[in-house]
């Protein structure tokens, strides 16, 4: 990142949620992702399991290298939950 700011190069994030890994639809991850789920909500803590959207955001968000993500978004209503936590 820090090379990428030095250059003015913007950094694209085209996986935020990983396939959904990082969603409140972790129980219905492709099969060849379920090695992660476990290593995923075993680093929630006390955070519910809906709240992995929105963290995962908000952390790639924190970055003020990545220029632009690109979300996969169902409906209005995850459109509203990634607005929030934006």
């Amino acid at each position: 990142f820090p090379l990428a700011q030095e250059r003015g190069v913007g950094v694209l994030v085209r996986s935020v949620f990983l396939r959904g890994v990082l969603t409140g639809r972790i129980h219905e991850i492709p099969e060849p992702l379920a090695p992660l789920r476990k290593r995923v909500l075993a680093s929630l803590g006390d955070e519910p399991v809906d709240a992995l959207a929105s963290i995962a955001l908000r952390f790639c968000l924190s970055f003020p290298a990545i220029s632009s993500l690109i979300l996969g978004i169902r409906d209005v209503a995850e459109l509203k939950v990634n607005l929030e936590a934006a």
